[in-house]
């Protein structure tokens, strides 16, 4: 696909460190700086959202991917793990790491699920667009 694709929404401050996200006919995110920033811990942060994004990201590319393959899969579920680091004043993600598990009925399905998640790796926009280093490390189950 060859093209732009606009995403927008919208951020309200509602009260200290605490917000609101929201884009047309989609459910509003309550967001919150995080607790260690003197915010609160019982509301998604930026941080938690930009790392979850990265994690939804590569699964919708992989199943994306998984579809024009054929390559089928039982499950998958994945952790991310997003490191913040501080270098010249500033903190930032120096490192995101995607564990995926998916699990496969066969060897030969196994490799079809092996080459989408390769290729999710290498196309998902997310991923693209940070200045971090992704790793996308998965565990693939034959049962």
């Amino acid at each position: 696909m060859e093209g732009s694709i606009k995403v927008s929404n919208t951020v309200k401050w509602l009260e200290d460190k605490h917000y609101l996200i929201s884009s047309a006919g989609k459910p509003e995110v309550d967001v919150a700086t995080p607790a260690r920033f003197g915010g609160r811990d019982d509301f998604w942060s930026p941080l938690d959202l930009l790392v979850a994004s990265l994690n939804a990201c590569v699964l919708s590319t992989f199943v994306a991917i998984s579809e024009k393959l054929g390559a089928r899969f039982i499950s998958y579920e994945s952790e991310a793990v997003g490191e913040l680091e501080r270098s010249g004043g500033v903190l930032k993600f120096a490192n995101l790491v995607v564990r995926p598990t998916i699990t496969v009925e066969s060897e030969s399905e196994a490799q079809k699920v092996r080459h989408a998640i390769e290729a999710a790796k290498k196309h998902c926009p997310i991923s693209l667009s940070l200045n971090a280093t992704v790793h996308i490390e998965p565990t693939i189950k034959v049962v």
